[in-house]
Parts: C-alpha cells; structure tokens; sequence
C-alpha cells in the first residue's frame, strides 16, 4: 500500500451555514424567562432583516485529494461570520472533520499520515475565510 501525507496547504475548509429548521423557542434556558423572551426575539428580528447567522446549522468541510468531511452545529446564533471563527465551536469542528475525512480516506485502502500541524494548519486557513457558502437543504 501506498502512503501519503496529508498536506493542509492542499486542503481546502469550507464554512457552510443552513437555515435553522428547528424554532430558537426552547433552546434557551438562562434561568430569566423574560431574557429568554428577549432572545427568541432578537433572534427573529435578526432574521427578519435577513441575517442568516441569527438562527442557523453551520458546517465546516474539509476537502483533500477528492475526499470532503463535514461536521455540522445546530440551533446556532451569531452576529456574522467573525464572530462564528471567534467561538470555540469552529476549532473542535475543524478537528472532527478532519477526524471524519481521515477516517474516510482511510477506508478506502489509502495509507495516510497525517502532520501533527495539520489541525492547527486547517483552523488557520478556517480564520482566513471571508466568505461562506450559504445553502438551502436539499439544494
């Protein structure tokens, strides 16, 4: 079997955002009713006005040698992408996914090694990203 070494400089991360399909009510539970409330109707606003961070799944994909891997979060609420990139979910998905494609790659008959830099590389170029690929479900 051949090896070959993944190599990040090579792999490109996608940040993919969906639209929530569950409602934001139930999904807060500070302990302040009426904070919750306000949330909800923030949210909605948000959305109203056409942000589609308010309330949404997002996705990081990794994709390498034509293999692509993506880890999902749900029932999420972000002003805009930086702010997404800023919150710890975005490291851990960019290491579950590149768990998930290594996986893949793997169980296909491919001998693999991975850099022990590879995740950190990936969360990088994650950081760089001005843009994301908004989807519809089954589009």
């Amino acid at each position: 079997m051949t090896t070959r070494t993944f190599d990040p400089d090579q792999a490109t991360v996608t940040i993919l955002v969906y639209p929530e399909l569950e409602e934001p009510e139930g999904h807060f539970a500070s302990g302040d009713d009426e904070f919750d409330k306000k949330t909800v109707a923030e949210i909605q606003r948000e959305l109203e006005s056409g942000n589609q961070w308010a309330w949404c799944t997002v996705g990081v994909q990794i994709s390498w040698a034509g293999f692509d891997e993506q880890e999902y979060l749900g029932a999420c609420s972000y002003k805009d992408l930086e702010q997404f990139k800023q919150c710890g979910y975005m490291h851990d998905m960019v290491g579950e996914a590149l768990d998930k494609l290594t996986t893949k790659i793997r169980k296909e008959g491919w001998g693999l090694e991975v850099p022990s830099n590879a995740e950190v590389a990936l969360q990088n170029k994650a950081l760089e990203l001005q843009e994301v690929s908004f989807r519809e479900y089954g589009a």
